[in-house]
This record gives structure tokens, sequence and C-alpha cells, in this order.
């Protein structure tokens, strides 16, 4: 196991424990050592999250998509942060474009270890029906409030 999964699987059990004083001072040192890493960016992204701070949570999955933007969980996790925040539309957008890229990604019957897919829970939101512009617009690369 690399060290850097090592990392991240210690900050989940906190994050998911509710350390959030180490996991906050364990993060701070990471990305010191690591600036411009994607994975820690969206980990942060995550402890903002949980921690009910989504304006936060969004800059951190932001930026992580400026480093990898082909990081699925992290245009998920960008969709319920946007849900969060009072719009549903672009969430669910993210969410299922995340989605179809994940299915694009990984062979059929196949799947990434539960500690490289750490996603935030979907949120109840209304029937696509409601909104059915948004089954077209998922498909497409462009989504809005995805950093391209």
């Amino acid at each position: 196991m690399s060290v850097r999964c090592e990392h991240a699987l210690r900050l989940r059990g906190l994050i998911d424990g509710g350390g959030w004083q180490q996991a906050e001072e364990e993060l701070q040192g990471l990305r010191q050592r690591y600036p411009e890493n994607a994975a820690l960016c969206s980990i942060e992204g995550i402890y903002w999250a949980r921690r009910g701070d989504w304006p936060r949570a969004l800059c951190r999955f932001q930026r992580a998509l400026v480093w990898n933007r082909d990081d699925a969980n992290t245009v998920f996790n960008l969709g319920v942060t946007w849900c969060q925040l009072g719009a549903p539309l672009r969430g669910r957008l993210l969410m299922d474009y995340a989605d179809q890229m994940m299915a694009a990604q990984m062979p059929a019957g196949q799947s990434l270890p539960a500690a490289l897919t750490w996603r935030l829970p979907r949120p109840s939101l209304p029937q696509p029906e409601r909104f059915p512009a948004v089954a077209g617009r998922a498909a497409t690369r462009r989504v809005p409030g995805l950093v391209r």
C-alpha cells in the first residue's frame, strides 16, 4: 500500500469517527507536503462537508477537479455539495455525470476498492420528471459547476 493511500485511509477513519481536530492537523501537514494533490484536496472537501461547511467543501472539490478533472468521486461529491447549497439541478447533473464517468472508466463487473470510492451520501431530490432537461444534459461534457 502506498504512503498516500495509507494517509487517505487514516484520514477517512478520523473523519468518519469524528476526530475533527486530529484530522484537521493531519490535513494541514499533508497539504504542506503535497500542495497540489487532487486526492488530498478531495478528502479535505469531504472533511468540510462532514463538518457542515458547504462553501469550503465546494471550494476544495472544485480545486481537486482543477488537478484531476476525471475523478468521478470528486465530481459526485461536488454535485452533493451543490445540492446542499441550494442548486439541486446542478447537483443532479453532476451526480449523474459522475455515475456515467464511473461506468465508462470501469470494466463491467469491476469496482474500485472501497477506500478509493469515498462519496458523500446522495441527497434526496425531486424526481427527474420534474426537470426532464437534466437527463439530456447529463450526457454532455459541459456541465455547470464543473471546472474545466
